[in-house]
C-alpha cells in the first residue's frame, strides 16, 4: 500500500512539473517564484524565509512592505561593513609610527633619524638635527630602521626586488624581511636601495612646498630666479606617483639648495587644478631652470634616468 501511495504522489508531481501552473491568486513574486522550480512548495519555502509568511499564505500588501524593509536592513548591513572597513583602513594608515632609524658610527656617534636610502656604497641619512650624512660604508657600525621599511632593492646582478623590508644593516649586510624570513645580502651586491611606498611610516615632508590641494594655482608665481625648479603633480592613489615622488624628494635635498620642489595635489581628475592643466594621470613633473624657463616636462615615462637628465636641465 505504501509503494502505491508513493507511486501515484509521484505521477501527480510529473504532470505538475509538465503543465505548470498559472497560480492566478498568487502575486507576480510567487508565480515566477513556482513557475522557475516547478515546486509550489519550494516557492512557497523561499517566500516565507524571505518575507516571513506561513506556508500555503500569500503575501498581503504589509508583508510586501515588510520585505521592503527586510532588503532596505540588508542593504544598510553592508553599508556599515564596508563602512567599517574603510575606516579601519583609515586608522591604520593614521596611527602609522613616525619614523626613528638609528645609526651607529665607527667613531662611535650614535643618530637618531631617517634612512633615507643606499647608493655607491654609502648609507643617506637624515639625523633629527643637524646636516644629512652620507656615510661610506667602512664608517658605519650598524643601521636599525624601526619601523622597518618597505624598499626597492636593485641588485648588481639580476632585476631589481620591491617586495622586500629592510630592517637593518651590519657586518654581516643588510638584513631583509622576505615573507617573515630574514634574508642577509651583501653590501657589495647592491648597487641601490630606495624608501618604496609604506603606509607603516610617517615622516614629516620638509622639502616639498604643497601650493594646490585640487584648487586652480598659478604656478609661475611660485617659481623662484636662481634655482632650479621641479612641479610635481601628484595623485595619493597612484603608486608610481608616491614613489617617484620619493625619488625626486632625495634629489632635492642631495642639491644643497639648488633646486626646489613645488607639489600639486590632484585629489580627482574632475578637480578645477586637473583640468586648468589638463591632468589626466599621475605622475606628472615639470622642469625649470634657474632663470624660471620651462626646459623638461615628463608625462609618460618617469623612469630615473628620465628624472635625473631632466634635473641637470633645471640646474643649468
Amino acid at each position: 500500500m505504501w509503494v502505491t501511495a508513493r507511486v501515484q504522489v509521484s505521477d501527480v508531481r510529473k504532470n505538475t512539473l509538465a503543465q505548470p501552473p498559472s497560480y492566478p491568486d498568487s502575486p507576480p513574486e510567487v508565480g515566477a517564484l513556482r513557475r522557475a522550480t516547478g515546486d509550489a512548495e519550494d516557492a512557497e519555502n523561499c517566500m516565507c524565509e524571505y518575507g516571513g509568511l506561513s506556508h500555503g499564505e500569500s503575501p498581503t500588501v504589509s508583508q510586501q512592505d515588510r520585505r521592503k524593509e527586510l532588503m532596505k536592513m540588508r542593504m544598510l548591513r553592508v553599508r556599515y561593513l564596508i563602512g567599517g572597513i574603510v575606516a579601519g583602513l583609515c586608522l591604520m594608515v593614521c596611527a602609522a609610527a613616525f619614523a626613528v632609524d638609528t645609526l651607529v658610527l665607527k667613531d662611535a656617534t650614535t643618530c637618531e633619524g631617517l634612512f633615507e636610502g643606499y647608493k655607491n656604497k654609502r648609507i643617506y641619512f637624515k639625523p633629527k638635527s643637524g646636516k644629512k650624512l652620507h656615510e661610506t660604508l667602512t664608517g658605519v657600525v650598524s643601521l636599525v630602521l624601526d619601523p622597518p621599511s618597505k624598499v626597492i632593492v636593485k641588485p648588481r646582478s639580476g632585476k631589481k626586488i620591491d617586495a622586500w623590508t629592510l630592517k637593518s644593516y651590519g657586518s654581516s649586510g643588510f638584513v631583509f624581511d622576505q615573507g617573515g624570513k630574514d634574508v642577509v645580502k651583501k653590501a657589495l651586491d647592491i648597487t641601490r636601495i630606495e624608501l618604496g611606498l609604506d603606509f607603516g611610516r610617517k615622516e614629516i615632508d620638509d622639502v616639498a612646498t604643497v601650493i594646490s590641494e585640487g584648487e586652480e594655482v598659478d604656478i609661475a608665481e611660485y617659481i623662484e630666479n636662481g634655482v632650479g625648479t621641479i612641479v610635481h603633480f601628484h595623485s595619493p592613489d597612484a603608486v608610481a606617483s608616491v614613489r617617484q615622488g620619493t625619488f625626486v624628494t632625495t634629489l632635492v635635498r642631495d642639491s644643497r639648495g639648488k633646486l626646489a620642489l613645488l607639489k600639486i595635489e590632484i585629489p580627482s581628475w574632475d578637480s578645477p587644478v586637473a583640468k586648468q592643466y589638463g591632468i589626466t594621470s599621475a605622475p606628472r613633473f615639470r622642469f625649470y631652470n634657474r632663470r624660471g624657463k620651462l626646459v623638461e616636462e615628463l608625462t609618460e615615462r618617469f623612469t630615473e634616468e628620465d628624472v635625473e637628465a631632466a634635473v641637470k636641465k633645471a640646474k643649468r
